[in-house]
């Protein structure tokens, strides 16, 4: 893969529970190339992709999606110099949007 100069913002992918990062490999490659650093992360149930004897869709106890928010939440206050933009997709997008109306937009 071509190296950039300059990386001109981040974008963070933030995917459902039936999905990990190397589902977004060509959308990550392509925004590479346009001078974006690209990442997401497999947290909580992403795992039991590669361990399918586990539960699948289990969230944890009442209230565990607000860590998800969290997780994101902190991605975002560590990444300030750039400009920061997310992407949610499926389930995971309702995350996305709980995020910047009681996080990022007040």
């Amino acid at each position: 893969m071509k190296t950039i100069e300059k990386i001109i913002g981040i974008i963070k992918i933030v995917y459902g529970i039936t999905e990990h990062m190397d589902c977004y490999e060509e959308l990550a490659k392509y925004f590479c190339k346009k001078g974006f650093l690209v990442f997401g992360i497999n947290v909580m149930d992403h795992e039991k992709l590669l361990y399918p004897s586990k539960i699948k869709g289990y969230f944890g106890n009442e209230g565990s999606w607000q860590s998800k928010v969290e997780n994101v939440y902190q991605s975002y206050l560590l990444i300030k110099t750039l400009p920061y933009y997310l992407i949610g997709f499926s389930m995971e997008s309702f995350i996305v949007r709980i995020l910047m109306i009681k996080k990022i937009m007040n």
